[in-house]
């Protein structure tokens, strides 16, 4: 017998666990999805508002963090400031 199995966020929701993440695992449990959660979070827009490059962006921030990347490392990743951004 072969099983396969895709445990979506497997790291995250163990995290989740292991640290008692309230938002975390308030976000799992609703069906959240986190990337989006912490891109509206990061950037300061309202949930649902966040754009692909945005939740790319998220994503690489939230396993970055948990597979220990550093402030230079997570630096690289980061989207460009344009001229009349509302982060600028």
């Amino acid at each position: 017998m072969l099983v396969k199995a895709d445990y979506s966020q497997i790291e995250l929701r163990i995290a989740a666990e292991i640290a008692l993440d309230r938002r975390m695992l308030e976000a799992y449990r609703d069906g959240d999805d986190l990337h989006s959660l912490t891109a509206s979070t990061v950037l300061g827009r309202e949930n649902g508002t966040v754009s692909k490059q945005d939740r790319q962006l998220a994503k690489a921030l939230n396993f970055g963090l948990l597979y220990g990347a550093g402030a230079a490392r997570l630096r690289r990743c980061r989207r460009p400031i344009r001229p009349g951004d509302d982060r600028a």
